[in-house]
Formats: structure tokens, sequence, C-alpha cells
């Protein structure tokens, strides 16, 4: 994957960026994924067929009990274009009727380098589809984005020659962690088509696509122009057949409506660096306006410039995560949860109410694991249980942790401790054989 900055987590290229000390953060695992799809075959006389688009940006927090799910963030769009003449005004490389939609992510499911995320329809010229539910898979590993919302679907890959062996695609998906009180989600997409009906000469269509978030500043997208036998491809300028990833290196956002980015590129068939850019995404105006030398233009929802029409989805929204608080309570202790002493633990962190402070550290010598804090973000205590939330060094790599405790009295043989990693899934539970814990209140 181009231009990447990736840890590797077992079998995943994940992401993972570590937070300042704070409180009230919580352990967040993110998913951005953005493709395009254009048709480039040279003996296409009947005319392009159209690309199409898709883009979404979504988070959760990383630790919810069986069934959970229900804390996520995020949004996206949907983009499907038919082509000119010769009857396939309906015809596009993504299956179903041209359309522009934009969704909410209700659910997020990760597992490993791959991400399924479940989409509601918010708006779309389509009217019959808005409230419909629908799909997106997303792959860290391979760039792979499949989408199926509203009765469309498509496919979307790093390679050039993905389906039929004329219809090139490009992908950019990033799966990874951070700790966050807030986070802000921005994507685009856009789709450009020729609809004269020139079937000799086609002028060449365009599409684009980015999805990212700010905390901390991640994404990425992708940039394409068709082939053609004339010379215009109307409304994006620049070189013909061009491809390109994007990678985001900068965003300014209103957290609700607009996002202003800056982008570094690579060629897709050369895989050499391309000049930097910058994006202009507009929520409310429905637009997406590019500018990475040569190439330049934009796209806007129901846009009709002479024979061009143009389809655009864009989203900007801010999911806030707190983590639970407590007024002020403590825990400490240390001990092993194995017969054999083998699984053992060490941990201390205090809250007044106003900031978290402390220190967990884990040991399992038997696979040689060794968890580490580097940061405590939230501690919640509730009676005689308590909660630990931060990030971690592990074997893994930097990690998400979530420790749950309970003292039920001493000296300690019935006190439990439990251990939870992100994105590995790594975990660890059960009574003390050894040692103590204590929770105490103010």
């Amino acid at each position: 994957m181009t231009m990447k900055a990736l840890l590797l987590v077992g079998a995943c290229a994940c992401a993972f960026a570590a937070a300042p000390s704070a409180f009230a953060q919580a352990p967040i695992q993110f998913v951005t994924g953005a493709g395009s799809a254009i048709d480039n075959s040279t003996f296409d006389t009947a005319g392009n067929w159209g690309p199409c688009a898709v883009a979404v940006s979504a988070s959760r927090e990383a630790f919810q009990g069986a069934g959970g799910d229900t804390n996520v963030g995020g949004s996206g769009s949907f983009v499907v274009s038919g082509g000119a003449a010769a009857g396939q005004a309906n015809m596009s490389v993504c299956s179903g009727a041209p359309v522009s939609m934009r969704f909410d992510v209700i659910r997020v499911v990760v597992s490993g380098s791959s991400a399924t995320i479940e989409v509601r329809v918010t708006d779309s010229d389509d009217p019959t589809i808005v409230g419909q539910t629908g799909t997106i898979t997303a792959n860290d590993s391979n760039d792979r984005i499949e989408v199926s919302i509203g009765g469309r679907s498509g496919g979307f890959g790093p390679e050039q020659a993905e389906y039929s062996g004329f219809i090139d695609t490009v992908a950019h998906v990033r799966i990874g962690g951070t700790v966050a009180a807030a986070i802000t989600h921005f994507s685009g997409t856009g789709t450009a088509v020729d609809i004269s009906p020139d079937i000799a000469i086609t002028r060449g269509d365009c599409t684009a696509s980015v999805a990212g978030i700010t905390v901390p500043t991640v994404g990425g997208g992708t940039f394409q122009t068709g082939l053609s036998a004339g010379g215009d491809i109307g409304n994006c300028f620049g070189p013909l057949g061009s491809a390109f990833r994007f990678t985001v290196t900068g965003a300014v956002t209103d957290g609700s409506t607009t996002a202003t980015l800056s982008v570094a590129t690579t060629d897709v068939y050369s895989g050499v660096a391309g000049p930097a850019g910058s994006i202009a995404l507009d929520e409310t105006a429905n637009s997406f306006g590019f500018s990475v030398p040569p190439h330049a233009g934009g796209f806007v929802q129901g846009g009709v410039f002479g024979i061009i029409v143009t389809r655009a989805g864009v989203r900007v929204d801010t999911k806030t995560y707190v983590a639970e608080t407590s007024g002020g309570c403590s825990v400490n202790g240390g001990g092993f949860i194995d017969a054999d002493g083998r699984k053992n633990f060490g941990l201390n962190a205090r809250t007044d109410g106003s900031g978290v402070r402390g220190h967990v550290n884990y040991v399992d010598h038997a696979t040689g694991m060794h968890v580490s804090s580097i940061e405590v973000s939230s501690l919640v205590c509730s009676g005689t249980t308590a909660t630990i939330r931060g990030t971690a060094s592990t074997p893994f790599g930097p990690q998400l942790f979530r420790v749950d405790v309970s003292d039920l009295g001493e000296p300690g043989r019935s006190d439990t401790f439990a251990i939870q990693l992100a994105p590995s899934g790594y975990t660890a539970a059960g009574t003390l054989s050894g040692g103590n814990i204590q929770v105490r209140s103010g």
C-alpha cells in the first residue's frame, strides 16, 4: 500500500496513533475507505459506460459487549453514473441505475485487517431508497472495497484491470486505532460523464473519491480520467488516462459541513510520487473541488454543464467519544490469574474527576505477551469494580487496551482481572490465584 505509515499487527496492516495524555478520552477504532472505477476500453465505440465512486469514514468505541457496536459514528456516499450513447444510458461499471446517495454509518465491525460497515441512506436523487440500509466491506491488507446499497453494488481494488479486462479500479483503505474525545469524519465522491450522442468520439469521463478522519489526520482517496479519442474531458482538466491515489496530509474542517484537505499523490501506473494538491469538500452545497496540478476541476450533485453531467456526494460529521468518568476514585493491586502464576499483572490508577494518571502492566510468561501502558486515558469506578482504558506497548506494537477489575474482599482471592487489546483481539481473564486488588472511592 503505497505511502501508508502502517503498523503490522499480526496479519493486519493497521495504522495506530497515540494521543497525548488527557482525561475523558476513549479508545477508538477507525475505518476510512475510498474507491473509484472507470471504463478505459479503447475498442468501445458505443461510448464510455460511466464511472462510479464510493467513500466512507467510520469509527467505533473499541470495546463493546456482545451485540454492541452501538457507539459508532461516520458517514459517506456512493455515486453511480450512466454512460453515453447507443442505448447505454443506464449502464455503469457498477451495477444498478445511476444514482447519488449519502448515508450515515450505523454499525461497524472490525476483524483484523477487514471491516464490515452497515449504513442507512439519508438522502438520494432516488427517493425510493432513502431510509434503506446497506453494507460496505473494506480490507486494509489489499485495498479492496465492496458496496451493496439501495439496489446498487460495486467493487473497487488496486489493480488496473479489475473487471472484464478494461475497467480500471483504484481504492485506498485504512483501518487503525486512536484515543480521542471526538473524531471528525470527512468523505466525498464525484463523477462526470459526457452525455452527448456522438458514438464515434467520446470525450472521456472522470471520477474522484476521498475519505478520512481528523484525530489523527488519516485518510486517502483516488482520482481517474478516462481514455478518449477526443481532447476534452469535461469538467476535469488534465491529461487523459490518469490515475492516482491521494494520501491526506492535513485537514481543516468546521466539524459539520466543510473540510479543506492537503493531499500527497502517487501515480497508480508508475508508482512514482506526484505533485501535492488540495481538495475542498462542502456538504451543504454537495460539492467536491480539487486541484492537483496539472489536474483540476470538480463535481456537484445534479450538475449539468452543456453535455457534461456531474454527480457528487459529500459528508462531514463529528462524533463525540467521551469515556465514562468518575468523580474521584483509585484502583491498585497486583497478582496472577492462573494456578502456575505465569499470567501476572500490576496496576495503579487514580482520578479526581478532572484528570487521570496511572500505569498498567501485564505479562503472560507462557506466550511472551507483555502489555505496558503508554497512556491511561480514563478510569471509571462503580462500587467494587473499576475499568481502565488507554494505549499500551505490546508484542503486536501499540494497541488500545481495556482492563476490568473487581475488588471482592480481602485478601483478594475472590478478586477478578480481565484485559482486552484492539485491534489484535487478545484477551485474558480470571479470578486471582494470588494477589489483591483494591478499588476505593474519593
